[in-house]
């Protein structure tokens, strides 16, 4: 496939559950962000062919996608930044605009009838600016559990009503660090999100001692637009959204302004995060492709160990082979013993002839069969 000699100097970057993240320069110009996917994952291709005739600055941008070998993969623009996931908690402010920037994302895919689909934490980059940018997406299964819709476990699509339910659990993650409810397993996963109430989200929050009354209060009208069981229920559109939040950062106006310094030193701890994250990458090992494959990046190890395991195989069959052809020639020979005893036994061999040497006739020696003869007498 042609596409895969436009990259080089790829660099590891994650290797997780569903696919493998590299850096990578793209066409020998620019840093670009590689994602290869494991087999068996289904995308809409009209997300990323929007991506790749669209920009935004809260989205990541596409260069190029597609197939090879039935794994689905996706050239992007490379954000120098960190998953939000990384550095969370944050102060209530500071999360309600990275929510702002999300949702100015969001609305960017409703325009053209698109959205994310596996809206979490990891999915979410943070800039040295502290501006947020959404990564992935279109992806056409239920997307991270954690943060999914109730709708979506019931193999609903992803539309922008269950896109605002997943903001609302990430808002509660970039408050806490945490999720609203503790347990891990798929069933008990569903079965909290199926019973989830946005007021219990406050009571969740006053509980933490962590947040004061007014934030509790700023942040409650938006819990009651986002988590709710009911798709109806929910707001309207992204649009509606981005009031209520306006409102919440209007009535926690004085509070931000105090939080100013805090917000520089935000910024400067993330532009720390940052370089330490790029130093780490730049050490890593640079691969060497050599045309690029699916198998030369993510079934290298695969490879190795699939043809480890067929020659082993085939000195596996060759012994057999020998093994069968050793017993198969002694059985032989003991056949051909057996043959010549009883031919010995019944008298069939014939006389040797007479040995000739030199027109000398040697006569009067035994023959095998007269000293056989004689010693069974």
């Amino acid at each position: 496939m042609k596409e895969w000699i436009h990259f080089s100097n790829c660099q590891l970057m994650h290797a997780g559950g569903e696919a493998f993240v590299y850096r990578a320069r793209y066409k020998k110009r620019e840093t670009v962000a590689l994602k290869i996917y494991k087999e068996g994952l289904h995308f809409n291709p009209d997300f990323y062919l929007a991506l790749k005739k669209n920009k935004h600055a809260n989205v990541a941008s596409i260069f190029d996608y597609g197939f090879y070998s039935d794994r689905f993969w996706s050239c992007s623009e490379y954000i120098e930044g960190i998953a939000s996931s990384a550095v969370a908690p944050f102060s209530v402010p500071i999360a309600l605009h990275l929510l702002k920037g999300i949702v100015s994302g969001l609305s960017f895919l409703e325009n053209h009838h698109l959205s994310h689909g596996d809206l979490s934490p990891d999915n979410i980059l943070i800039t040295k600016e502290g501006s947020p940018v959404l990564i992935d997406g279109g992806i056409q299964g239920v997307g991270h559990l954690g943060y999914a819709a109730p709708e979506r476990f019931e193999n609903a699509e992803s539309t922008v009503k269950s896109d605002l339910f997943s903001l609302g659990i990430l808002l509660y993650f970039w408050l806490t660090n945490s999720l609203p409810y503790e347990k891990e397993e798929y069933d008990s996963i569903v079965e909290e999100i199926l019973h989830i109430e946005s007021s219990k989200i406050s009571v969740l929050l006053h509980l933490k001692n962590s947040f004061s009354i007014e934030e509790i209060g700023a942040l409650d009208p938006i819990w009651k637009g986002l988590l709710q069981l009911n798709s109806e229920d929910r707001f309207s559109s992204f649009e509606e959204l981005e009031e209520h939040l306006e409102i919440a950062l209007l009535k926690l106006s004085k509070q931000a302004i105090c939080l100013e310094k805090s917000y520089k030193n935000w910024l400067l701890f993330l532009d720390e995060k940052i370089v330490e994250q790029e130093v780490a990458l730049d050490q890593k090992e640079v691969e060497s492709l050599n045309g690029f494959s699916s198998h030369s990046i993510v079934k290298k190890p695969f490879l190795r160990v699939w043809i480890f395991s067929f020659i082993l195989f085939l000195l596996f069959i060759i012994s057999l082979l020998f093994i069968f052809g050793e017993e198969r020639k002694s059985q032989n020979v003991l056949e051909s013993g057996e043959q010549m005893l009883e031919r010995v036994r019944s008298r069939e061999i014939p006389l040797e002839p007479k040995s000739k040497n030199k027109g000398i006739t040697i006569e009067n020696v035994l023959r095998p069969i007269d000293i056989l003869n004689k010693d069974s007498l």
